[in-house]
């Protein structure tokens, strides 16, 4: 079966051409096509193509690997996708300077590798050609980095018939072949514009799920509450950042990421509260938002971000400065969150605060609103515990002691009549609920008492890991709470019972250790290939330490090719009747073949394997016809029952004692 010439070369000009790694398509292409200019061929037994396989693979999980665990999920893969050519490079590199021109199935497979030691293989002798595998793999991993343009497909097309081409049954009028391949291009442009219409929201919904897997950080516009959910809510033990105080920590941490002033159908809503771009300091890594305090604090927050490098920054109440945070933008709004543009996929940052201070913006009216559809069940309650006339540090305390007696934590709701809201039946009947109850109807409460209120979420960091040497943040950690103004200053006031951090903890996984553990490696290797030293030298170390493992095999490799004629292997010959024609002088010219380093696949006929060998030969002009003809008189003298004459036998024996003096 005949390939297209130069398939290798048009399927890596067209890779090179969508992805504009030139520098790398270019040189491979040449690589790999210049076999055909060469006679120079390495003798590689099965153990050979073992080691190359190995080590291809070893390259190809390695980098993935690398890619994985540095860039988002979703390009990473995509990546990985694109490289496919380079990392099947030295697989076909061997093949196409190998003596057998061919790749022994059992070196693909390790299964095979295993039944083979065991003597039961069927498959020890098949052979494979990877040409046309690598020149699919061109084509996809180009698809990777389609640009979209209108040339992709017709190029894709002329590409997918020029190796078909060749390939074609006779049987057939070219006319009539290249009649159907237009008809099944025109077909396949109709289903692909069709799948095309539905992309982007199949591409929308794997990002979203993306996220959701990395990552469940709060809008800083809008938060949808559970309450009126009904059932169970689950929890998550998945990590999502890590907090180190540098000060004796004695009680739970409370990380806003966000915070809201309007409350309507179960929804709190972020009002007037657009975002301002921060200016970073000169080193463009340090950010401040509020003058400088006395006495502050700090802490070291490592976190991802989502798929586009951006993010909500968990912060304590009171910060005003962020330190080694490398992004694009650094951007705030009036309620306190802050979020991060074009950052790296893991974000290290210190932040400076002072909880005697506010960075937030003053209260507005909205942070005294109750809305109508609450405010008769709000000013029931609010006249019951008097907070009208108390002040406002009384008036939160008469709220707290009210929560603290007969209200209970539980992450499970009852069933409720349809004319009664959920706050209604958590207030009135149920009497317990998660933190999301107990800030919303805080936050109603105190403002019904008229005191500016908002609600706020984020994370309580209250598990300390001996193994990180920090607080680990999970998103069961997940908290909602309320910020009052009192005495010039927003502070946090959580009415959720404190029995809540021990409920969920109990209900972590009994996997829980062993993600902890692979989380803690995956971290470490992050915040190595991000930190600020290693950011622009990480990927020369990859390759510095995947030099030894290339030198070994070019080690290899080069005795293999000074053993070209040096070593043949003894071969065990079983004593068995003669068959007709086993005297046939054509074996000699055989054998010469083989000792050169020429050996004929196996399944393949004598003549295919004769026209593939031809240019890697130097052939004396005076005999290049002759085999033909000798091989011809070879076939009839081992097979025809009829045989050939004594000058037919007689002019095989001279033509191969003339070639094999000739050559």
């Amino acid at each position: 079966m005949h390939q297209a010439p130069f398939i290798i070369a048009a399927g890596l000009i067209f890779w090179s051409w969508q992805t504009g790694y030139w520098l790398v398509g270019l040189p491979t292409a040449l690589l790999l096509e210049g076999s055909r200019f060469t006679s120079a061929r390495w003798v590689l037994d099965k153990r050979d193509f073992n080691r190359i396989v190995d080590i291809s693979v070893l390259l190809f999980l390695a980098t993935t690997l690398y890619l994985v665990t540095s860039e988002r999920s979703f390009e990473a893969f995509n990546t990985v996708l694109i490289w496919l050519p380079a990392s099947a490079l030295l697989l076909l590199a061997a093949q196409k300077f190998s003596t057998i021109g061919r790749i022994p199935l059992t070196s693909l497979f390790f299964s095979l590798r295993l039944l083979e030691s065991g003597r039961k293989n069927t498959f020890s002798n098949r052979l494979i050609d990877l040409t046309l595998p690598y020149f699919g793999i061109c084509l996809l991993a180009a698809s990777g980095a389609n640009q979209r343009t209108f040339w992709f497909y017709p190029a894709l097309v002329a590409l997918i018939a020029w190796g078909l081409w060749f390939q074609r049954s006779l049987r057939f009028h070219k006319g009539t072949w290249v009649g159907m391949v237009l008809i099944a291009s025109l077909a396949g442009y109709g289903v692909m514009s069709g799948f095309l219409a539905g992309q982007a929201q199949i591409q929308s919904i794997v990002l979203e799920w993306f996220e959701n897997y990395r990552d469940n950080r709060a809008d800083p516009y809008r938060s949808r509450t559970a309450l009126g959910y009904v059932g169970t809510l689950k929890q998550s033990d998945d990590i999502l950042f890590r907090v180190e105080p540098e000060f004796p920590a004695t009680s739970p941490i409370l990380l806003r990421d966000a915070s809201y002033n309007l409350f309507t159908k179960g929804i709190w809503f972020a009002e007037q509260a657009g975002f301002k771009r921060l200016e970073a300091d000169a080193d463009a890594t340090t950010w401040q938002f509020s003058i400088q305090r006395d006495k502050a604090r700090h802490l070291i927050i490592s976190a991802q971000t989502n798929a586009h490098g951006d993010g909500l920054l968990a912060m304590p109440r009171g910060a005003f400065r962020l330190e080694g945070l490398p992004a694009a933008e650094v951007e705030r709004n009036g309620l306190g969150a802050v979020k991060v543009e074009n950052g790296p996929p893991l974000i290290s940052y210190r932040v400076s605060f002072n909880e005697d201070y506010s960075t937030d913006a003053p209260p507005g009216d909205l942070d005294t609103y109750v809305p109508p559809s609450h405010e008769k069940l709000i000013d029931t309650l609010a006249t019951k515990l008097d907070l009208s006339s108390a002040s406002p540090v009384t008036a939160i305390q008469r709220v707290a002691e009210y929560f603290d007696q007969g209200f209970t934590y539980s992450l499970t709701q009852g069933e409720r009549e349809s004319d009664t809201s959920p706050l209604a039946h958590f207030l009135e009947t149920e009497k317990s609920g998660h933190c999301e109850y107990y800030a919303t109807a805080t936050v109603l409460l105190l403002r019904q008492a008229g005191i500016p209120t908002r609600y706020a979420t984020g994370y309580s960091a209250q598990e300390y890991s001996w193994l990180d040497d920090a607080y680990l943040v999970r998103k069961r950690h997940g908290h909602a709470w309320a910020l009052a103004y009192v005495d010039g200053r927003w502070n946090n006031i959580d009415n959720t019972p404190s029995v809540w951090r021990a409920l969920e903890e109990n209900s972590s996984s009994s996997m829980q250790p062993f993600s902890d553990f692979f989380s803690f490696l995956k971290h470490r290797w992050q915040r190595w290939r991000w930190s600020e030293n290693q950011e622009g030298d990480s990927v020369a170390y990859l390759i510095l330490l995947l030099i030894p493992l290339i030198l070994l095999l070019a080690w290899r490799l080069s005795k293999k090719r000074h053993q070209k004629t040096l070593v043949t292997e003894p071969v065990m010959v079983l004593a068995s009747k003669p068959h007709p024609g086993s005297d046939s002088p054509f074996y000699a010219i055989i054998d010469r073949l083989n000792r050169e380093g020429h050996v004929r696949a196996p399944g393949e006929s004598a003549s295919d394997w004769l026209k593939r060998i031809e240019p890697f030969r130097q052939v004396n002009p005076e005999t290049r016809t002759e085999l033909p003809f000798l091989l011809e008189l070879h076939y009839r003298y081992r097979f025809d029952p009829i045989g050939i004459t004594a000058q037919q036998k007689s002019q095989l024996e001279s033509g191969a004692r003339k070639w094999l003096e000739g050559n």
